[in-house]
C-alpha cells in the first residue's frame, strides 16, 4: 500500500499494489482518492504485516469470492440491485463510466437508432481508473483451442487465418463459376446474356467447391473465386494482348 501526495492541488491518493510472484513487478489493483480530513487506521507494525481475515469471518459483510457476482449485479441493475447498498457509488469511478456509457448510447439509440442493433459486442480498454476506446491492436478475436482463426482490428478491418484446407479454383472457368452463383441465389435478378449459354455450372459444382452450403455462402470461399476470377481475366486479356502483338 502506498499513499502519494500531489503538492500542487494538495490531495491525496491511496494506491493498492500486488505481484503475482516474488520476481513479478508491482500492478496496480485499486487506488482511491483521500480527502483532507481522512485519518488513517492504526496498521500493524511493518514487521509483523496485517492478519489476513477469513473469508467466512462472521465479520465480513460478504465472503471476498461473492464480491464480483454482487459487483456485476450492481452495475447491471443499478440502485435496483440487491446490493446495492454494500457498494458506495461516490468515487466509483469504474461504475460511473459504466453507467454514463449506458446511457449515451440509450439517447443515440432513442435519437436515430444509429451503431444498435439486438446485439451489441462493444469492446473498450482500461484507461487509468476508467476505459476507453482501442486506438490500436486487436478488438476482437475468434479462436479454435488456442488457434487464432478470425481477428477484428481495432478500425474493423477483418482478418481470417484460412491456411488448413484452402480452396483453389483454378480447374474452373471463375467467372462462370461466379456467374452460376448469381443465378442460384436470385434467378429473378440476373439479367441474362447469349453467353450465359456456355455457363455449365449449377448448384453440384457450387457445392463441390465449398461456395454454398444449403443456403449459406462461404464469404471466404467467395472471396478466393473473386481473386482467381481476376486473375484468369487479366491471364485471359494478356495472352489476347500478346497475340495481337504477334499479328501486328
Amino acid at each position: 500500500m502506498a499513499v502519494v501526495t500531489d503538492e500542487d492541488d494538495k490531495s491525496a491518493s491511496i494506491m493498492l499494489m500486488a505481484q503475482a510472484d516474488p520476481w513479478s513487478d508491482y500492478k496496480l489493483t485499486h487506488q482511491s482518492d483521500l480527502e483532507a480530513a481522512t485519518k488513517m487506521p492504526d496498521l500493524a507494525p511493518p514487521y509483523i504485516g496485517a492478519a489476513q481475515v477469513p473469508p467466512d469471518s462472521a465479520f465480513l459483510l460478504m465472503s471476498p469470492q461473492d464480491l464480483p457476482a454482487a459487483y456485476a449485479d450492481v452495475l447491471n441493475n443499478g440502485d435496483d440491485s440487491e446490493y446495492a447498498g454494500l457498494f458506495e457509488m461516490d468515487g466509483d469511478r469504474f461504475r460511473a463510466g459504466v453507467t454514463a456509457d449506458r446511457t449515451r448510447r440509450l439517447e443515440d439509440f432513442n435519437k436515430t437508432g444509429t451503431n444498435t442493433a439486438p446485439v451489441v459486442i462493444d469492446g473498450a480498454i482500461k484507461s487509468g481508473t476508467g476505459i476507453a476506446a482501442l486506438t490500436g491492436g486487436n478488438l476482437l478475436t475468434i479462436n479454435n483451442y488456442g488457434a487464432s482463426r478470425v481477428i477484428v482490428k481495432h478500425n474493423g478491418d477483418i482478418y481470417s487465418d484460412s491456411t488448413a484446407g484452402v480452396l483453389l479454383f483454378d480447374d474452373h472457368d471463375d467467372a462462370a463459376l461466379l456467374r452460376a452463383l448469381s443465378y442460384e441465389l436470385n434467378p429473378a435478378a440476373v439479367i441474362r446474356n447469349r453467353f450465359d449459354d456456355f455457363v455449365a455450372y449449377n448448384r453440384a459444382d457450387l457445392e463441390a467447391a465449398g461456395v454454398v452450403e444449403g443456403t449459406m455462402v462461404n464469404q471466404t470461399a467467395l472471396a478466393r473465386l473473386l481473386t482467381g476470377a481476376i486473375w484468369q481475366l487479366h491471364s485471359r486479356i494478356a495472352e489476347l494482348e500478346a497475340r495481337l502483338g504477334r499479328a501486328a
